[in-house]
């Protein structure tokens, strides 16, 4: 698979775009299409797959944070 980094309309918004895959059985196999990341501050990142079968897509939304130890 390979992807493109889309030019981030903000800073800390990074998006990257599916554009090229191999071994995919059929076009309509769900795949990953899109992943974003956008930094939120120092301890926290939101990440959002959009995963594409056929003509629907579906997306999974996280919040990752950065524990740090006393």
């Amino acid at each position: 698979m390979h992807s493109a980094v889309a030019r981030a309309p903000s800073p800390g918004l990074f998006e990257f775009e599916m554009f090229d895959i191999t071994n995919l059985r059929s076009p309509n196999e769900s795949h990953v299409q899109k992943i974003v990341y956008r930094v939120v501050d120092d301890k926290h990142l939101e990440l959002e797959i959009v995963w594409k079968k056929g003509e629907s897509e579906e997306s999974e939304k996280y919040v990752l944070t950065r524990i740090l130890s006393g």
